[in-house]
């Protein structure tokens, strides 16, 4: 037997068990009329980024059954969280589900290449979370990621057959005056907007990286360290280490200002075996949120030094967004956002320096349009957001994009960091074009979501000069996805 069918019976095996366990400790909840009487429901949204930060103490509440505002599904999977083992072990059970079709014109693998690709993605999760006392902490999560009727290749983000996303060991310790914990092994890593770190949940097969993490937190104050390699994704293998690849940071964050956070953090990306060049990179960086009363705003900058190959290595990238809720003054809540975002690019590939950006591990496709043609790298983009509700169970996203380059000697990247277009003479001009990406999520049942989205790309005057023969340079995106959470 190999390891994903040992993994696959094993997982289903301590299912079952969870189940029965869970089923055979039903009993009739303890009468608390009186004080559970005026009580509010409880505010319950227990799936997080990351799985392993969910929160299901509200199972603990023993007002609960009166006031419980859980429908009849996701009270049955939360039979299998906070099991009690003995005295002192609470075992977890959990994960997710989630199908997605795609439609690509003249974008496949997020190129604009003339190709067409349509195919569906299926993606499960299964985790379980062991907490041992106080202190201790063991989580281990995995994932098949499957792709079936593409007419082309899949991605390397598409398909990973029956492997571990998550596996470590946690400790904590500390008191109100500040927490420690200590996490070692295989972990996603996600950190502030995501512009530089995250799991890329849009991806079938998500990130992670075998590495170790500590973090330090108070009232006012976090700062989270890491040391680590990226996960090597293996589609029909067991999944490896890159040690080629390393990457480490400090991450800080300030919550003491009312209204605001504040986060500053210092990166360090280092490549020994790259496929362009090898890299040693260093990125400091901030970032502001807040808001006030119906306003909202945000900002984010960087800067990056070091060397790539045999060329010195200086870049930047800046991003800003002000929103505006206008729920109280019109129907359906809407909140309007408008963005700016710029990532510099390389001005001249002959004078030793390198400015293109290097945009890391990020979530680009929530920032730099749907269908990923865009990465951080040489970009201007100008964007206006609207998300709105026109009923209680259905969300509308409505995004309008328009894109340009920083350098017009360098080119275009896509949001995998390939440069997809690209005139090394620069009398393409920068005009990259416009795209609109429009989204409507339903709330099937609490944990279970449908979402339709389709976009619409037109090629600016670089896109026009640098297509090849017989390529458009417009291109649109279908696709459906359906999710449920247990």
């Amino acid at each position: 037997m190999n390891i994903a069918s040992d993994i696959i019976s094993l997982v289903w095996r301590l299912t079952l068990v969870v189940g029965l366990v869970s089923l055979w400790g039903l009993a009739p909840a303890t009468a608390q009329e009186a004080l559970c009487e005026d009580k509010p429901a409880p505010k319950i949204s227990p799936y997080k980024g990351v799985y392993f930060a969910n929160d299901f103490s509200y199972l603990d509440d023993p007002c609960l059954s009166r006031n419980d505002p859980r429908d009849s599904f996701s009270r049955f999977v939360d039979q299998w969280k906070r099991v009690k083992v003995g005295s002192s072990i609470v075992v977890e059970f959990g994960g997710e589900y989630r199908i997605r079709y795609h439609d690509e014109n003249n974008h496949a693998k997020t190129k604009l290449n003339g190709a067409d690709n349509d195919f569906t993605l299926s993606r499960l999760r299964l985790y379980m979370n062991t907490k041992i006392g106080k202190s201790v902490r063991i989580y281990a999560e995995v994932v098949d990621a499957a792709s079936v009727g593409e007419d082309l290749p899949p991605r390397g983000i598409e398909v990973n057959r029956w492997d571990v996303l998550n596996a470590f060991v946690e400790y904590r310790t500390g008191g109100p005056d500040g927490k420690i914990m200590l996490r070692v092994g295989r972990q996603e890593l996600m950190y502030g907007a995501q512009r530089f770190i995250s799991p890329l949940d849009w991806s079938n097969i998500r990130r992670s990286f075998d590495a170790v993490r500590v973090d330090y937190e108070n009232s006012d104050f976090s700062v989270s360290g890491f040391y680590g390699n990226l996960r090597k994704v293996r589609a029909h293998r067991k999944d490896g280490t890159d040690g080629s690849l390393t990457f480490a940071g400090l991450y800080g964050t300030y919550k003491g200002w009312a209204g605001q956070t504040v986060e500053t953090y210092i990166l360090r990306l280092e490549e020994t075996a790259g496929a362009a060049a090898n890299f040693e990179l260093f990125t400091l960086g901030s970032r502001l949120k807040g808001g006030k009363a119906n306003l909202m705003w945000e900002a984010e900058g960087a800067y990056q030094w070091g060397s790539f190959g045999a060329l010195d290595q200086r870049a930047a990238m800046f991003s800003a967004a002000l929103g505006y809720k206008l729920g109280n003054a019109l129907p359906f809540k809407p909140v309007v956002w408008a963005y700016y975002d710029w990532a510099s690019g390389d001005s001249d590939p002959t004078n030793g320096k390198r400015g293109t950006f290097h945009q890391h591990f990020p979530l680009g496709h929530a920032y730099l349009g749907f269908m990923d043609l865009v990465g951080r790298q040489n970009i201007q983009d100008l964007s206006a957001r609207l998300i709105t509700k026109p009923h209680a169970k259905v969300t509308l996203i409505l995004t309008g994009h328009s894109f340009s380059l920083v350098e017009r000697l360098d080119g275009l990247y896509n949001a995998g960091g390939g440069r997809i277009r690209f005139d090394p003479t620069g009398a393409a001009g920068t005009d990259v074009g416009e795209e609109f990406d429009i989204v409507v999520k339903f709330a099937l049942m609490q944990r279970a979501e449908l979402m339709l989205g389709y976009s619409k790309f037109w090629g600016g005057s670089f896109i026009d000069a640098t297509n090849p023969v017989g390529v458009s340079g417009d291109a649109s995106f279908f696709y459906s996805q359906f999710s449920i959470k247990f």
